[in-house]
């Protein structure tokens, strides 16, 4: 049998690039991965949330592993009829879920092991409706505008925010996001 030589294998020499003067300081050498000062200024243009009012409408499962936390605050436990105003943040367990209505205008209900933020937006132009926000971290989030009058069209315009994706909804939309697949749509029963 043959022994291997106990001496380490010669050292891999990387060329190394000199900046190019003609490119700005900003930009990534990466043409895939171009980042330039006007990108970061509109991913730092992007509206900060503003308080909503929420009500805890329904309570799934143990209650005593359901908490919320209201602008960065401490996170409490929370029961049926609790409200709250604010940016609100929601975890869930194992085996339980919540309920909640925002601004008297989407019903919102946060699924097992799930992360979410609460919040509102303001538009930028006059005359356009006000955004209620649900920023999924992660899980399973069942949104359903609710309507003024039975048979009315919702008012209600739900931004939606995960990770992967970023839009809009007037219809019940329920939203899985799967750290796997990403974001999954379905619809949900309107009633």
């Amino acid at each position: 049998m043959e022994s291997l030589p106990d001496t380490a294998p010669p050292p891999l020499h990387r060329a190394v690039v000199a900046p190019d003067a003609s490119r700005p300081a900003t930009e990534s050498r990466d043409p895939a991965r171009v980042v330039t000062e006007s990108t970061t200024a509109a991913a730092l243009s992007q509206p900060a949330g503003e308080p909503v009012h929420a009500k805890v409408t329904g309570i799934d499962g143990p209650a005593d592993v359901i908490q919320w936390r209201v602008d960065d605050g401490e996170w409490m436990n929370l029961v049926v009829n609790d409200t709250a105003t604010g940016v609100i943040e929601v975890r869930t367990g194992l085996g339980a879920a919540v309920s909640f209505i925002l601004a008297d205008q989407v019903s919102v209900k946060v699924s097992r092991l799930s992360r979410v933020r609460l919040e509102q937006r303001t538009p930028e132009k006059p005359g356009l409706p006000i955004e209620l926000v649900v920023n999924i971290s992660r899980g399973e989030v069942d949104i359903k505008p609710l309507p003024m009058t039975p048979g009315s069209p919702a008012p209600a315009v739900v931004r939606i925010v995960t990770p992967d994706k970023n839009f809009t909804t007037r219809l019940a939309t329920g939203v899985r996001l799967d750290a796997f697949t990403g974001t999954r749509l379905r619809t949900v029963s309107g009633e």
